[in-house]
């Protein structure tokens, strides 16, 4: 039998197929996908510093290259608006490296022996989600900056998510005006994770979010962050982004929101804080299990019952502005008046027999 050129690519791949490693290294640096990328294309990309690979060559980065090779002395990194844009670069998805680097970095250039590395994760963890009382260590196994900040954000809540159960069907809520009007109440919590929400006594209780000019891209990027990990692990951030996106269909949700303390927003209106929250709910994959399908369940339930149905077309068709209740009151009123006059007149007739 002949020996063709075909025969022998087909055992160089044979070769390189058997010399590969049956457990592929693990990624830890990715490119956000279009279909995420396409709502706010900005909130992928770094402000005045490029660490990873991906943006270190655009023109709007390299007047940061020569302040990268000194050392934090200098006087550029004293201002607060540098500083800001610093931590929004480190908390961004195409801007990191393997942690290990960082880690190994940090030990080489580090002067002062009472340093470590959480001296570094701590203003991370501050400007994150919601800000932790104490510093954690930081775990050995950590891909990179984003992915531990990540860790610490949600750790407290997966402890509280794995002692309940979830049912299988994901369904949607309705929005917080209509949930008002079908006699549920809003409360803000005094819990210590950002992302437990509870549904007791016909209120929901959902802790407070403050929304400032970094809220969207930090939010984003912790998305693509759990679009990306492998498996089926519960996507915390993005489930409550779709819990929240559910809850917001307009300014008026923010405002009834902002006014029960769930909301305080550094944006300026409602509708900013609206248009935030709309986006954030766009394109996102939620988790197999959905975080809040419990919560879902139990206010569709709530929505359902007869009453509830009768008490929110009530409210919105008679009791949706000030004018309209003045004009039921002043009707309850007179209707009032009128059963008075004609009690009054069916005893002074029966007196005059």
């Amino acid at each position: 039998m002949s020996w063709t050129r075909a025969d022998s690519v087909t055992v160089n791949i044979d070769n390189m197929l058997n010399s590969l490693s049956s457990t592929p290294p693990k990624p830890s640096m990715f490119r956000v996908g279009d279909h995420l990328r396409s709502i706010n294309p900005g909130a992928y990309d770094p402000e005045i510093i490029a660490i990873g690979p991906f943006h270190r060559s655009k023109p709007n980065l390299q007047n940061m290259e020569q302040h990268k090779v000194r050392d934090e002395d200098d006087p550029i990194f004293q201002y607060g608006h540098i500083q800001s844009h610093l931590l929004h670069d480190l908390m961004v998805f195409e801007n990191q490296i393997p942690f290990f680097i960082i880690d190994h970095l940090f030990n080489v250039i580090n002067i002062n022996d009472l340093d470590n590395i959480n001296s570094l994760i701590w203003p991370l963890l501050q400007n994150g989600i919601f800000p932790v009382n104490g510093l954690p260590e930081v775990p050995i196994n950590a891909l990179h900056l984003l992915g531990i900040v990540h860790g610490f954000q949600c750790s407290s809540f997966a402890r509280i998510l794995s002692h309940s159960g979830n049912p299988d069907d994901v369904m949607n809520i309705n929005s917080a005006v209509e949930l008002s009007e079908a006699g549920i109440s809003f409360k803000k919590s005094e819990g210590n994770s950002f992302f437990h929400i509870e549904f007791k006594n016909k209120a929901l209780i959902i802790p407070e979010w403050e929304i400032s000019d970094l809220t969207e891209s930090l939010f984003r990027n912790l998305i693509a962050y759990e679009y990306y990990l492998t498996g089926s692990p519960q996507k915390y951030v993005t489930d409550y982004a779709f819990f929240m996106h559910c809850l917001v269909h307009s300014p008026e949700d923010v405002k009834l929101l902002r006014r029960s303390g769930i909301i305080s927003s550094f944006l300026g209106s409602d509708e900013m804080v609206y248009h935030v929250i709309n986006r954030l709910g766009k394109n996102i994959i939620i988790s197999d299990k959905f975080s809040y399908s419990n919560i879902f369940y139990f206010v569709n339930r709530h929505c359902l019952h007869k009453w509830n149905i009768w008490m929110a077309t009530l409210r919105r068709e008679y009791f949706n502005s000030p004018w309209a209740r003045i004009s039921v009151g002043a009707a309850i009123f007179l209707l009032g008046l009128a059963i008075i006059q004609t009690v009054f007149a069916i005893l002074s007739y029966r007196k005059s027999l």
